[in-house]
Parts: C-alpha cells; sequence; structure tokens
C-alpha cells in the first residue's frame, strides 16, 4: 500500500514538473522549435521520479561556458545552430545569410558562453535559463511534505491493522 500512495505522489508531481516545464520554456521564449518541450517526459515509480528530455534541455537550463563552439550544423542527435536560426532568428532570410548567422552565434557562444539575458555566472556574465531548479524547488518542498504525510498516515493505519490482528489473536 505504501508504494502505491508514493507512486501515485510520484505520478502527480512528474505530470506537474513536466508541465510547469513547458510553461517556463514557453513563458522565457525558449522553445524555437518546440522540440525541447516534446521531449520532457518523466518514469514515476514506486521509490523516485526521473525527468527525461533531449540533451540539449540541459545547456537551455546550465548555460554553455565559453571556450566551445556550440554545433552550427546537425550533429548526431539533430541539433544545430543553423535550425535555430531557420526557426527562430531569422526565418525569412535566404540559405547564405542563415549559414552565416549561424557561424555568428557559434564564434559568440565561444567567445562569451550563454545566455546573456539570463545574467547568472560565466565570463560576462553569462549563465543559463536555470528553468529546471526553478521548478523542482518549487515543488520539491511540496513533494516531500505530502509524502512524509502520505507515507506517516499509510504507516500508522498499518501499525494499527497490526496490533487489531495481535490483540484478536
Amino acid at each position: 500500500m505504501l508504494k502505491e500512495v508514493a507512486k501515485k505522489l510520484f505520478t502527480l508531481y512528474g505530470e506537474k514538473i513536466v508541465k510547469q516545464l513547458v510553461g517556463r520554456l514557453n513563458s522565457q521564449n525558449l522553445n524555437a522549435t518546440g522540440n525541447a518541450a516534446k521531449s520532457l517526459r518523466y518514469e514515476a515509480e514506486e521509490d523516485g521520479l526521473e525527468i527525461f528530455g533531449e540533451r540539449y534541455f540541459f545547456t537551455l537550463n546550465d548555460g554553455r561556458k565559453p571556450g566551445y563552439y556550440a554545433p552550427v550544423y546537425a550533429n548526431t542527435q539533430g541539433y544545430g545552430l543553423l535550425r535555430w536560426v531557420r526557426t527562430k532568428m531569422a526565418p525569412g532570410a535566404d540559405e547564405r545569410e542563415q549559414k552565416w548567422l549561424a557561424f555568428a552565434v557559434a564564434k559568440s557562444i565561444q567567445q562569451k558562453g550563454t545566455i546573456k539575458r539570463f545574467g547568472k555566472g560565466g565570463v560576462s556574465n553569462y549563465g543559463g535559463s536555470g528553468l529546471l531548479d526553478f521548478v523542482i524547488n518549487k515543488n520539491l518542498p511540496m513533494l516531500a511534505d505530502q509524502l512524509g504525510k502520505r507515507v506517516g498516515e499509510e504507516m500508522l493505519k498499518e501499525i494499527a491493522d497490526e496490533a487489531r490482528k495481535n490483540l484478536q489473536n
């Protein structure tokens, strides 16, 4: 019974967290192609909750440190700045201009890191969005509180049931 209660709570919070992450991606204008949001999912078990998403989702969260070029062309996972430029930055530009812009963005990321508007860390005060941290920190205390209460209630029920059985024998 305890495991079922825990899994139910983890499922409830998995749905809630994924929904809030998608909302934050949209409200912070980080959902250029929609693939980051579409990739988010959760797996709830009786002993925990895991959130999954495309690898670049964590770059959105943490930012990218200076010193590394972001991929311009699609890599093995299908990510690349050219795709982002075509979708978000310059959808009406011709192919040559889009490529030039993608290389310029890659050079800027290599020199400064990402993402300036979030301004927390890195050279020139560049950092990530912190959207995962925000959503997790918002939900973790409530999840822990509800889990503690529910588990405590279930344990008391099981102890009371066991005590009744022992008294009847």
